[in-house]
């Protein structure tokens, strides 16, 4: 059952990966049975026997990286016929694939000469701008999971310190009596409820189009890491406003606390707009 889970929500392109091994190796057997036998041919099914063994173990990224180097090693395999008609193949491959610096410098290669040195290096920045792109993914599905598997945490531990709160739709003016350890209990669950705001804001940013580089996906990696604890900090600030009587109002309830904790650590913009707003006054 959890491979099935693995399967369908990790490795969308799986049956496309699943098309692009088999037709791998039906062009190395044809290959084989025209007598090529030589080290070209020979590197080209050590690499397809690791792309193998990466699908068995669920590595399709793996995978598709040697198939990538499969498909660069054919180029050495291939008659001069069968190379000028590939040629089309990788042009039109790398007008749609690549962009940036490897696109000029396709542009470049792809106006020399038809030579298998020439189409090696297009094949190349091919491959390299794949890898990138994947490794691109890999760094956005761990943020996924760890801001998934924060949330899940913080909800847990914010629903064992609920069980120790009462009257929440009590006026705040009328808890002006309560001891330490009550205050302490709602501070402390306003700053998960702050934290829970911000791991759901992190995660549906993910559900936008990435087109972060991978120096500046590492960067937000580790900004992302730490919106959890600064929208924790925001949601203190928004209680202590509350708690202190800066802002006051007696019809604010600790459930209303609660919901602006959640919303000064989902919105970044929302707690400027507040510290602007008493600077203001």
């Amino acid at each position: 059952m959890m491979r099935w889970f693995h399967r369908i929500f990790t490795s969308p392109k799986r049956t496309r990966l699943i098309g692009e091994l088999r037709r791998t190796e039906t062009r190395l057997s044809a290959y084989q049975l025209k007598g090529k036998s030589g080290t070209p041919y020979k590197a080209a099914l050590s690499f397809f026997s690791k792309a193998l063994t990466a699908f068995y173990q669920h590595d399709y990224e793996g995978s598709w990286k040697c198939l990538s180097e499969v498909r660069r090693l054919e180029l050495s395999i291939m008659e001069p016929n069968e190379l000028a008609a590939h040629r089309v193949e990788i042009e039109e491959e790398g007008r749609i694939k690549l962009n940036g610096w490897r696109a000029a410098a396709f542009k470049r290669l792809m106006k020399e000469d038809t030579t298998l040195e020439y189409l090696n290096h297009a094949s190349s920045l091919i491959a390299d701008s794949q890898e990138t792109k994947f490794y691109n993914i890999s760094l956005m599905r761990m943020q996924a999971n760890l801001m998934a598997w924060l949330l899940i945490i913080i909800s847990i531990i914010f629903l064992v310190f609920s069980t120790q709160l009462s009257g929440l739709q009590e006026p705040l003016s009328e808890k002006a009596g309560l001891n330490g350890n009550h205050y302490w209990t709602i501070l402390v669950s306003a700053f998960l409820l702050g934290s829970m705001g911000a791991s759901v804001s992190a995660l549906m940013s993910f559900s936008q189009p990435q087109t972060l580089r991978v120096p500046d996906r590492l960067m937000d990696f580790i900004i992302t890491l730490v919106r959890p604890v600064i929208g924790g900090a925001s949601a203190l600030v928004s209680s202590f406003l509350f708690l202190s009587g800066i802002i006051h109002g007696d019809k604010f309830s600790l459930a209303f606390l609660f919901v602006v904790a959640f919303a000064f650590g989902f919105s970044e913009r929302l707690v400027m707009r507040s510290v602007s707003g008493i600077e203001a006054k």
